[in-house]
């Protein structure tokens, strides 16, 4: 009986280090410009920001350059 509790006991907590040891589904950042779209904008039309944003989504994802529209 007192082997039965030990295993259970060593088995919680391994578990417990495991779970606070591991990251909690971390997710990288975007590393490339933010390209701003706006379909009344008037400006450059190249997505650096609001005045000179994309008139369409189309056109940033098109963009490689643009990670975070």
């Amino acid at each position: 009986m007192k082997s039965i509790f030990w295993h259970t006991w060593v088995i919680l907590l391994i578990a417990a280090l495991l779970f606070t040891a591991l990251p909690a589904g971390s997710v990288d950042a975007a590393t490339g410009p933010l390209c701003y779209v706006d379909d009344d904008a008037l400006g450059g039309n190249n997505g650096d920001s609001w005045t000179d944003a994309y008139t369409s989504l189309q056109a940033a994802l098109a963009d490689p350059n643009c990670t975070e529209i």
